[in-house]
């Protein structure tokens, strides 16, 4: 039944990770450790993370201030692209208010939001059935996964060509390509795989299976929430 997700992810090519874009760094992993404070753990998929600065977390715009970067046990002053670091925050935000799949970005410079919307090209890989629209899997998309409805299916895409087929398809089947408009029910920061690439992929999950896998080509999102520090009302000035 078609080829496996990770050929089809393979096929795109291995993931850029652009230094001179802004920051991006999905969450993996959230600590608090005495006397540091909360700390995240993550890997840095474009831009850097260094000490001193101000990041904002998406979807929920909870802001905080680095206080230290390590990698690989050792203190570092940078965490650079590529890097699977730890970030430690001190007290500036609460481990509370942070969790896995959220997204580091910087306050002021092309800041991560949630996607009220995105299209996405998607590789049918092993549906039992059809897909439809109002289909609701789960997308794992970076280190995130939620709940995703695929609220209108655009147009069928020729695989050998890479242009549409037939538009606005009653269904997609396996082994088809589906350009689809998505919803994602649970706040979810995605970016169009042309911008920042490995935030803009994503395996479809459906009953612990993978059916399909994706391209984010462009998205609409929420606005960026007003930065929130931890547990209060008070503003960092940014």
């Amino acid at each position: 039944g078609g080829p496996p997700a990770v050929d089809v992810l393979n096929s795109m090519g291995p993931i850029n990770r652009p230094a001179e874009k802004p920051l991006r760094l999905p969450i993996l992993k959230v600590r608090e450790i005495e006397e540091v404070g909360t700390v995240v753990l993550g890997r840095v998929e474009t831009g850097s993370v260094r000490a001193g600065i101000k990041i904002m977390f998406a979807p929920h715009g909870f802001v905080g201030e680095v206080r230290s970067v390590h990698k690989d046990g050792e203190k570092v002053s940078e965490g650079k692209a590529g890097d699977i670091v730890s970030v430690s925050l001190g007290d500036t935000v609460a481990k509370e208010d942070l969790r896995r799949g959220m997204v580091a970005s910087p306050p002021t410079n092309d800041p991560a939001a949630a996607a009220e919307t995105f299209v996405a090209q998607v590789v049918v890989l092993n549906h039992p059935g059809s897909i439809r629209a109002g289909y609701c899997p789960s997308l794992a998309i970076h280190t995130a996964q939620a709940p995703c409805e695929f609220e209108e299916l655009i147009a069928l895409i020729d695989r050998k060509t890479g242009k549409e087929a037939q538009a606005k398809p009653e269904c997609a089947k396996t082994g088809e390509v589906v350009t689809v408009r998505v919803r994602p029910r649970d706040p979810l920061v995605v970016e169009a795989f042309a911008t920042y690439p490995s935030l803009g992929r994503f395996a479809v999950r459906d009953h612990g299976r993978t059916v399909g896998v994706g391209v984010v080509k462009e998205v609409t999102k929420r606005p960026v929430p007003k930065a929130r520090s931890s547990g209060g009302n008070e503003y960092f000035d940014s």
